[in-house]
């Protein structure tokens, strides 16, 4: 992993991602405007040098080799488009600040292969009307294919920071959860009392349903307070032998 751009990653966590996603977008159009000034300007002047813009598009129209140069901005007008989402999906907090440097960086490497859809016709035009070749005749396609190549490596980078802050943060919160619910029981917080405390908890609470023995016991206790077995015996002692009582 190239130290600068990992370096890079760190440094993004601390910025705001619609941040990120603005300069990325900064950086998407610079990238657009100068694919297109190469295709359309800088290109054709060092493909036949000493002549004029205007004096190479009539030679097209002579020839039947003229291009459009609106197919060409509407090619190159994708990146813009995809930083312009870019930066609402980041307003909506929909990614990271991270993320969004990955999403940037893609959108950038991805940047070469328009800058390739959109210069195939007007190099082949140029190509065939001055018998040249229809590659690169200036550096600046060179250039724009070695910032989309670090971009490329930016990408990975920072997707792989994202990821790992990400796994690191879901193994933190798993290892939380996990201690809270493997803690001893003298270590864990007694549980809250009830909203009413103790003493409104007893009484609120519903007596128990009498059993049967207790049902049975009370019966007893009732029929001994009635009818006391001592009384019994006292007047058994007092009636005399062979008396009939009523």
């Amino acid at each position: 992993m190239p130290v600068p751009l990992a370096a890079s990653g760190r440094y993004l966590q601390g910025m705001k991602p619609v941040t990120v996603a603005v300069l990325g977008g900064l950086a998407i159009v610079l990238y657009a405007a100068v694919a297109a000034l190469q295709i359309l300007v800088w290109n054709p002047l060092a493909a036949v040098p000493g002549a004029s813009l205007v004096e190479i598009s009539g030679h097209l129209d002579d020839t039947g080799e003229a291009f459009s140069p609106w197919s060409v901005l509407a090619t190159l007008l994708v990146g813009p488009v995809l930083a312009l989402a870019l930066v609402v999906i980041a307003a909506l907090g929909r990614l990271s600040a991270v993320w969004c440097g990955a999403a940037v960086c893609a959108v950038i490497a991805a940047g070469a292969l328009g800058y390739f859809g959109a210069a195939f016709i007007p190099g082949m035009s140029l190509a065939d009307a001055y018998g040249i070749s229809g590659g690169d005749h200036a550096p600046g396609g060179l250039v724009l294919c070695a910032v989309s190549a670090v971009a490329a490596a930016g990408a990975i980078v920072f997707a792989v920071v994202a990821a790992r802050r990400g796994a690191r943060g879901a193994g933190a919160g798993a290892g939380v959860g996990a201690g809270g619910a493997g803690a001893p029981a003298g270590n864990r917080p007694p549980p809250p009392p009830p909203a009413g405390g103790a003493g409104g908890a007893a009484a609120g609470a519903a007596p128990p349903p009498p059993t049967p023995m207790a049902v049975a016991g009370l019966a007893m206790g009732a029929r001994a307070q009635v009818f006391p077995p001592q009384g019994f015996a006292r007047r058994a002692r007092l009636r005399p032998r062979g008396a009939v009582t009523a």
